[in-house]
């Protein structure tokens, strides 16, 4: 499969390397990103679908920071994801640091990174949100003086 970020892929890079499976070929792409094919698991021929890593949801916490406090953003996927994903993360306001990317581990649903809460003389309102591919989810800090 090919998509601009990472060129061309083998499906089989894609999924636990003990799943039993070994793709052979991929026949079409949904507009949801669903990729269907053939290939044998565990020795037998069957048909396949592979779904692309989906959020679940995003919490940051706490929800309400002091200047210089630290919490945490926390997120789930719908599923484990096949190989190590990275998400983008994006703060709307200066008054919250987070890193710019984080990667989920392959075989995990879950991943966490720093949130610090900068100076502010006034209360701050700030939306974090995750992107990966075209999706979005978001969260928002407040953070107080």
């Amino acid at each position: 499969v090919y998509d601009p970020v990472h060129g061309m892929q083998d499906l089989n890079d894609l999924i636990p390397a003990d799943s039993g499976w070994v793709l052979e070929a991929a026949f079409d792409i949904d507009a949801k990103g669903r990729i269907v094919g053939k290939g044998l698991y565990h020795g037998e021929p069957r048909g396949f679908v592979l779904s692309p890593a989906r959020f679940f949801k995003f919490v940051a916490s706490p929800s309400v920071l002091s200047s210089y406090q630290a919490g945490s953003g926390n997120f789930e996927m719908q599923e484990a994801v096949t190989a190590d994903t990275t998400i983008a993360i994006r703060a709307s306001n200066a008054a919250v640091r987070v890193p710019s990317s984080v990667t989920i581990k392959r075989g995990q649903k879950t991943a966490s990174f720093p949130i610090t809460a900068a100076a502010v003389r006034q209360r701050t309102d700030v939306t974090i949100t995750l992107l990966l591919d075209e999706q979005e989810i978001s969260a928002r800090v407040t953070v107080t003086p």
